[in-house]
């Protein structure tokens, strides 16, 4: 008996060990080490990693599903234009806003919300920036629509939203 103890309690150890191997490599294949997200809607592709500019994202999909922190930067590549709605997660700190910017040279990038709600849309978050970037939201149909919407339903204020040498415009 004690030795069918002993093997379920291995059995036990194995299993747990798995578990938390299996849970850590979730984890971590989820969570970017990355500071500078890079994002080019023609050289880049969602199965990289975004760390740099020679392995950025191509489309929202991967920003959007990833939370930020302070300090993190998403860089468009200028010249690039993505359609949709850019709705990043996390929220900065004081001093260390996360900031959505451009890199290198060229037009501005273009966010085009293509009738959504909000081109960027904020929600319940604090301390980003948005600058350099040409925003629109045009759609054939009629309905309230923004260009950047940072909404707080919270019952605290929320603080830190800039938005810094931005073309904002309804479109053509």
């Amino acid at each position: 008996m004690k030795s069918k103890v002993r093997w379920l309690g291995s059995a036990a150890l194995v299993a747990i060990a798995v578990l938390t191997t299996q849970g850590l490599s979730a984890a971590s294949a989820s969570a970017t080490t990355c500071s500078t997200y890079y994002v080019s809607s023609s050289g880049g592709s969602d199965s990289n990693d975004g760390c740099s500019t020679s392995t950025p994202w191509q489309s929202l999909t991967n920003v959007n599903a990833t939370t930020f922190v302070a300090g993190n930067q998403i860089l468009f590549q200028a010249g690039g234009s993505w359609t949709g709605e850019l709705h990043p997660l996390g929220s900065g700190s004081s001093g260390s806003p996360i900031v959505i910017s451009n890199y290198g040279s060229g037009a501005a990038p273009i966010i085009a919300g293509g009738g959504a709600a909000a081109a960027v849309y904020l929600y319940d978050q604090h301390d980003w920036t948005v600058q350099n970037l040409e925003i629109t939201n045009t759609s054939s149909t009629t309905a309230q629509r923004a260009g950047v919407l940072a909404q707080n339903d919270l019952t605290t204020i929320l603080h830190g939203i800039h938005l810094v040498n931005n073309t904002i415009d309804k479109g053509d």
